[in-house]
């Protein structure tokens, strides 16, 4: 499983015409969405078995768009991410949009972003146990001290 840890010219160029999220981990690395590199997976779902894997977690979590930063508070006990569109039957338009957010007491406070351009379209609260699990990456235990 490879993850992009610095930003190449192509993710440079990425983040000229579409949003890219940064996540900084605890063992003080940062990973960089990659999806638009062709015959990529999912770099969340990527980052999420890493974390897993080395008993890492995210300590920071911001979208980018070109000089554009959207941050979520720092240390949380968790991140939340979720890509989504919308559109109507029968039209050819489609509104792209990233859910992002942060884990804490159990909760998610969500906020959601049309993108590329970094519009907020909507703030929410919810309860962890309603979304799906791929979309946390959670806190561990630091075992790298």
């Amino acid at each position: 499983m490879t993850l992009t840890k610095e930003l190449t010219p192509f993710l440079h160029r990425v983040k000229k015409v579409d949003t890219i999220w940064v996540a900084g981990l605890n063992n003080g690395e940062t990973i960089y969405q990659d999806d638009a590199l062709p015959g990529n997976t999912s770099a969340w779902v990527r980052m999420g078995q890493y974390c897993q894997e080395h008993g890492l977690y995210l300590i920071d979590f911001e979208l980018q768009f070109r000089h554009f930063v959207k941050k979520q508070p720092s240390n949380a006990e968790g991140y939340f991410f979720c890509k989504s569109l919308l559109s109507a039957m029968f039209s050819v338009h489609v509104l792209n949009y990233y859910s992002v957010g942060y884990v804490e007491d159990g909760v998610i406070y969500s906020q959601k972003w049309k993108v590329p351009e970094l519009v907020l379209e909507m703030e929410h609260e919810r309860d962890i146990s309603e979304t799906i699990p791929e979309a946390l990456i959670m806190r561990v235990e630091d075992v790298q001290e």
